[in-house]
């Protein structure tokens, strides 16, 4: 992350029921693996979405295309996230479903 000028100070991972009590406008997950488990049910009804993207930590090969390949991932999950914060969310429900499809496949 620091090749990417992201801060990492102190990461730690947080489960979904940290964030139950707060509406969303938007849930998108990113593993494959947790696109097929069911998913909470979010306060507010949000839109849903998956956004395929690989898990680093399954890469083969060597410690630095390892990191070269977690780059990747964390470059294209940048563009993704950049066009979700730029979404106009004024839009209806349908047409921000289909954004952040359009997102998931960037």
């Amino acid at each position: 992350m620091g090749r990417l000028n992201i801060p990492m100070d102190d990461p730690t991972s947080k489960g979904w029921d940290q964030f139950a009590n707060f509406p969303f406008d938007a849930v998108i997950t990113l593993c494959d693996a947790a696109a097929r488990e069911a998913c909470p049910l979010w306060p507010g009804s949000p839109v849903t979405a998956h956004w395929s993207l690989p898990d680093p930590s399954y890469h083969v090969g060597t410690e630095d295309e390892r990191i070269e390949f977690s780059v990747r991932v964390a470059e294209r999950l940048r563009m993704k996230t950049q066009g979700l914060i730029d979404l106009d969310w004024s839009a209806d429900k349908v047409e921000l479903a289909r954004r952040l499809q359009f997102l998931g496949e960037i």
